[in-house]
């Protein structure tokens, strides 16, 4: 069971930080708003105990790092990037794909593979705290804005970007990314690693 202990203990921190992290910007930060709010933002704000006339008091940005880093509010209603607005019947389909390929491969994990099993627990937990936003409100929270003014780099960013910040993103696309990143790190450096050390020990 340590398997599945270290799986659930790493799902549950990381979605837990996910929903309450979402929560306490809704709560806090005026929502940046491009198109008209959606019937289903506002039943969220009333769940929730914020009406829309104090909400449109809250700051629209808290600042951490002057020039690079801030925590705003947006609702995506798309998947990244804003892709594919209000295709829901898509991203459920998306999402239990996801998690059968995640069963299925952490069954199949050995008891002591911890490395994989950790970055496993971060791809549910993004896929899940993702979809626990769509499911209720039709639009995902995000709130993690970085961003730069500086003259050197901002017409990098503008050239391959087109804006001088990156797409707001929340905990749950942190943990995807940081879930991916992981297996890519496994499979190009620790899996050849340990076939190499098996491979050693098999001529002695």
């Amino acid at each position: 069971m340590k398997k599945y202990s270290l799986f659930g203990i790493v799902f549950i921190l990381s979605t837990v930080l996910d929903q309450v992290s979402k929560i306490w910007v809704t709560k806090n930060i005026q929502r940046f708003v491009r198109y008209p709010t959606s019937e289903k933002h506002l039943q969220f704000l009333e769940k929730i105990g914020v009406t829309p006339e104090e909400a449109s008091k809250l700051p629209t940005e808290i600042p951490v790092i002057d020039g690079f880093f801030s925590i705003v509010h947006t609702q995506n209603e798309g998947a990244a990037f804003g892709i594919m607005p209000g295709q829901m019947w898509i991203f459920a389909i998306f999402t239990f794909i996801a998690l059968g390929v995640i069963i299925w491969t952490l069954v199949q994990l050995p008891d002591e593979e911890n490395f994989q099993n950790i970055a496993l627990a971060l791809l549910t937990s993004g896929t899940i705290g993702n979809g626990i936003d769509r499911l209720h409100k039709q639009s995902v929270t995000d709130f993690l804005h970085v961003y730069s003014e500086n003259p050197k780099i901002t017409p990098i960013l503008m050239d391959t970007l087109g804006s001088t910040a990156w797409p707001s993103f929340n905990v749950a696309d942190a943990a995807i990314v940081i879930g991916m990143i992981m297996f890519g790190i496994f499979y190009l450096f620790l899996e050849l690693k340990r076939k190499s050390m098996f491979g050693w020990i098999s001529l002695q």
